[in-house]
């Protein structure tokens, strides 16, 4: 069918937000502006310190974006994951020039979990699933099927049958996840007001758009004891991101002490390497904590070692003989030398 030009008027008393944003992160560059023919990008950068896998320890609960544009047939929809995963999410039919979908405007709707209730089916228009107030389309779904997404300059028309696909096991919660719009048809516009993303365990999630510093990664490796000094060295990396730039970067041992001080500036690289010497081999459990002085909350640990033990090892001994006495006695003197004292007491045995 060919589009109207009049509806471009109708744009007062919209309502929205019924569905969108049940909880979680919400866009950080909204409302971005729905032009003709393009492709529009709305972002969620997410940082994150509690679990982050998604498929493993975490996992993408639900997608939800409240859209305003007359003639929502124009549009599909597209998210992207930070680590590159893309998949078509919602999609009317025929929403390509040749037909521009459902005339009826606006969106407001929460894409789930699972299957049965999809967000367009390739053969259905939008205006079938249903809607409220002056939403086209309202409420939850399931991730679209058959769809295709045809805007102009397109990066991803990958498609899938369970939002689910987004839990594959290696993706992350952390990063920037991108909503992207595809207007295919001429004469509407309109915004994507907010979208917001929901996750099994958000207990660690920031949504501040200022990059939360984390240490992404810290390693130890435990040396084998000195004989000599009865001790051990550890030697390890850390790396790092959104650093302060001040203070210290840190290492704490399982005795409250600092093993390991690193002052501001550190490398460019984001990566430190690190040695500890001097440890106390006692063969007892340990462990090490890294964090910045000028953010404590920026910290990863505690790793848990048990600390090599050193075996007692006598170094030297040497004894004098004194001259037979009244009796038919004599008296040995003379030293030893050891390291790594076990406590206790030391017992010299003389055997004729």
């Amino acid at each position: 069918m060919k589009k109207l030009l009049g509806l471009l008027l109708v744009f007062t008393g919209l309502s929205f937000g019924l569905f969108a944003q049940p909880g979680g992160c919400g866009c950080t560059n909204c409302p971005v502006a729905i032009t003709d023919n393009g492709n529009f990008d709305a972002n969620i950068f997410i940082q994150n310190t509690g679990p982050n896998t998604l498929g493993v320890d975490n996992c993408l609960e639900s997608v939800c974006f409240t859209v305003t544009h007359t003639w929502i047939g124009d549009l599909d929809f597209t998210l992207t994951a930070p680590d590159g995963t893309c998949y078509i999410i919602m999609g009317d039919a025929n929403n390509n020039a040749g037909g521009c979908g459902s005339s009826c405007d606006n969106i407001d709707v929460c894409i789930t979990v699972g299957t049965g209730n999809p967000a367009g089916t390739g053969t259905t228009e939008y205006a079938s699933l249903g809607g409220s107030g002056s939403n086209c389309v309202s409420g939850n779904f399931t991730i679209a099927t058959g769809v295709t997404n045809t805007g102009a300059g397109t990066a991803c028309n990958n498609s899938t049958t369970n939002l689910n696909a987004f839990n594959n096991g290696s993706g992350t919660v952390s990063g920037m996840w991108t909503l992207t719009v595809g207007d295919n048809c001429g004469a509407d516009v309109g915004f994507i007001q907010d979208w917001s993303l929901n996750f099994c365990d958000e207990s660690g999630i920031d949504c501040s758009s200022t990059p939360l510093c984390l240490i992404n990664n810290f390693d130890a490796t435990i040396g084998a004891c000195e004989s000599a000094t009865g001790t051990y060295s550890v030697t390890g990396n850390i790396s790092f991101s959104d650093e302060p730039t001040s203070g210290s970067l840190v290492i704490e041992d399982c005795n409250g002490n600092i093993v390991f001080n690193d002052p501001y500036p550190w490398p460019g690289s984001n990566s430190v390497n690190y040695t500890i010497n001097g440890l106390t081999a006692d063969g007892q459990p340990c462990d090490l904590t890294a964090y910045f002085t000028a953010d404590p909350a920026c910290v990863l640990g505690p790793l848990s070692y048990t600390a090599p033990d050193c075996p007692c090892s006598f170094t030297s001994i040497s004894s004098n003989t004194g001259a037979c006495e009244t009796g038919s006695v004599f008296t040995v003197d003379g030293d030893f030398s050891f390291t790594n004292n076990p406590g206790g007491n030391i017992t010299v045995e003389i055997t004729n």
